[in-house]
């Protein structure tokens, strides 16, 4: 009887614990909802408080200080969005100059095609030029190599540039 005793006594102890560990479970849920709920509240009172800085009001020093960080932060952040924006139009440009196009109708052609898609018009292909000193294949109007940077042979309008 004894040994049973004990181990409903030791039961009703798992039991309890386990009671308490739960209970203590949920209280610490609550509390994290709570949290969150101070994190959101206090997220909407900066916003509010931006917002009236936005609107010319003006706050004591040390929210003042911060403001100025944050108008700092977000010329920036302008800054950097107007490079992007340079840096992908300069692509784009640098794309469609090196993209060919249709003589007769402006469309983009691809390096490969013989003959343009849109109108039928045959494609005339521009020779590619070599540079004597690395064998980069660069454009036929090029002087000079984009990649070694060697002159290359003068073109006849050159010539006749240096001939008047």
């Amino acid at each position: 009887m004894a040994l049973r005793d004990k181990l409903n006594s030791l039961a009703a102890e798992a039991a309890s614990k386990a009671n308490t560990a739960i209970e203590n479970g949920k209280l610490s849920l609550k509390i994290n909802n709570e949290e969150k709920k101070i994190d959101e509240f206090t997220l909407n009172i900066g916003e509010l408080v931006l917002d009236k800085l936005d609107g010319g009001e003006t706050f004591d020093d040390e929210i003042m200080a911060l403001y100025s960080s944050i108008q700092a932060a977000r010329e920036v952040i302008a800054r950097a969005r107007a490079d992007i924006e340079a840096s992908r139009q300069g692509e784009e440009a640098e794309e469609d100059a090196l993209s060919p196009t249709c003589s007769s109708c402006g469309a983009a052609l691809s390096q490969d095609d013989n003959f343009c898609a849109h109108c039928g018009v045959k494609v005339e292909k521009t020779p590619a030029a070599v540079c004597p000193a690395c064998g980069a294949v660069l454009s036929a109007e090029a002087v000079f190599c984009s990649q070694c940077g060697s002159k290359l042979a003068s073109s006849p309008s050159s010539e006749a540039d240096g001939a008047e």
